[in-house]
């Protein structure tokens, strides 16, 4: 029996059911449906995917990227990995399947945030970019100055496929089919309210006495904990995670007061 429900994060189309990876069934499944699939090989434009033994096609054209080298790199980037896609013909137990209109739908909804700041999974991280989902298949890039206020050694060091990074939406552009997103602006420190409870990570001392702690709500903004003085300094260790709340902030940065070791 199929696992229905509705499809996250895509707008109604009729006939519409959703179908989880592992509950598809190809007599139950219609034309419109959702399912998720995972990609098994690529060749001659057309990305192969298969779920519950049930063989699937979908033709590079279709793949919701106007761009088709990039629509290409983005299928490949697929194999082994789960899809979203929608069927569009069935024939002999082949579902033929799309990701275009999921991927306009997706745009639509993502359009319509600009300035807001939601989740995207990281698609592939290069020496000078992370490349990102943001959901459905619409995808983005987050430039190295982009990705924090610090600059690290290593981008690839700190990051890992298939994580998730909040990004802000910052602008669209419908020509190239594409969105301006930025990590560093959605962890901005100042979008912690004063008085506010946040998890943080101890990420050094101050100074040899322990008398304040450096501390890591994401790998780019950190800010500054006083230990209080009814507490042994030892009590803290490198990587200990505590909750904090933020009481002001001073050239940019946050100083916050222990609340409780997790």
């Amino acid at each position: 029996m199929s696992n229905e429900r509705s499809a996250p994060n895509v707008l109604e189309v009729k006939p519409l059911r959703f179908y989880e990876y592992g509950h598809v069934n190809y007599q139950d499944v219609q034309v419109g449906d959702v399912l998720l699939a995972r990609g098994i090989s690529f060749g001659d434009n057309m990305l192969s995917l298969e779920a519950d033994n049930i063989s699937m096609k979908l033709d590079v054209h279709d793949y919701g990227i106007k761009d088709l080298e990039r629509a290409k790199k983005s299928a490949v980037s697929k194999l082994g990995r789960k899809v979203l896609v929608r069927v569009s013909k069935k024939e002999n137990g082949v579902l033929y399947v799309e990701r275009n209109s999921i991927a306009c739908e997706t745009t639509q909804r993502l359009n319509t945030m600009i300035g807001s700041t939601i989740p995207a999974t990281i698609e592939a991280i290069s020496n000078f970019a992370l490349f990102v989902d943001l959901g459905n298949g619409v995808e983005s890039m987050v430039p190295i100055v982009e990705i924090s206020e610090n600059r690290f050694k290593n981008i690839k060091k700190e990051f890992e496929v298939g994580s998730e990074i909040r990004v802000k939406i910052q602008a669209y552009d419908a020509e190239s089919d594409f969105f301006t997103v930025s990590r560093k602006r959605a962890y901005l420190p100042m979008d912690i309210p004063v008085g506010e409870k946040i998890v943080v990570t101890c990420a050094g001392f101050m100074d040899e006495k322990k008398t304040a702690i450096f501390v890591s709500y994401d790998p780019g903004n950190v800010g500054l904990m006083n230990v209080p003085h009814s507490i042994n300094p030892n009590y803290f260790n490198y990587g200990d995670e505590l909750i904090v709340r933020v009481t002001k902030y001073v050239n940019g940065k946050f100083k916050c007061a222990f609340v409780e070791k997790i």
